[in-house]
């Protein structure tokens, strides 16, 4: 995987993403190994879209991850409501910090613009601000599987091949800034 970090100050980032493809694998151990795209924020929270197991079986899916805390998707029902996910190569991502409670991650089809869905995390108490957050965007392959040193190990046939995030801006006041 890779990470980029902005400095702290930008309450909105955007991107076009290009989703990758994704196999997760088949682990002896039968780890889960899933494909990401999301972003961290001021280390508090990452969120973004995961490719993984889920209600639906291997597919995109938003997912969020507070610090000290697990893995979370949406429920079979809300999973239900963004089919045409699955059906994209390139999507854009805007995601906001609305104010100290909320930040929002809107996820929009990218060869038409006319599909979009949305997500609302709660960020009360955990310091983030419009005017501090900090963004690491980051593409990531991820496994639960390690060796018996607590070493990562890949060794299912897992991959991610194609992701790419491009066109990435961070915004501060009413002025925009390129990444």
């Amino acid at each position: 995987g890779y990470e980029v970090e902005s400095l702290a100050g930008y309450h909105t980032t955007t991107a076009f993403a290009t989703l990758p493809t994704v196999y997760t694998g088949t682990d002896g151990n039968g780890s889960d190994v899933a494909g990401y795209m999301f972003w961290t924020v001021n280390g508090k929270i990452d969120i973004g879209l995961c490719y993984s197991n889920g209600w639906y079986g291997d597919r995109w899916r938003f997912c969020w991850l507070y610090e000290g805390g697990s893995l979370q998707t949406p429920s079979a029902d809300d999973e239900a409501d963004y089919l045409w996910l699955q059906s994209v190569d390139k999507v854009y991502f805007r995601a906001t910090v609305v104010d100290n409670n909320w930040i929002t991650l809107e996820v929009i089809n990218a060869n038409n613009f006319e599909q979009e869905k949305a997500y609302s995390f709660n960020i009360t108490g955990l310091g983030i601000t419009r005017t501090n957050a900090k963004w690491r965007r980051q593409i990531t392959l991820c496994t639960s599987e390690k060796d018996a040193n607590r070493n990562v190990v890949f060794d299912g046939g897992a991959y991610l091949l194609g992701a790419e995030f491009s066109d990435c801006y961070i915004y501060s006041g009413s002025g925009t800034s390129g990444v």
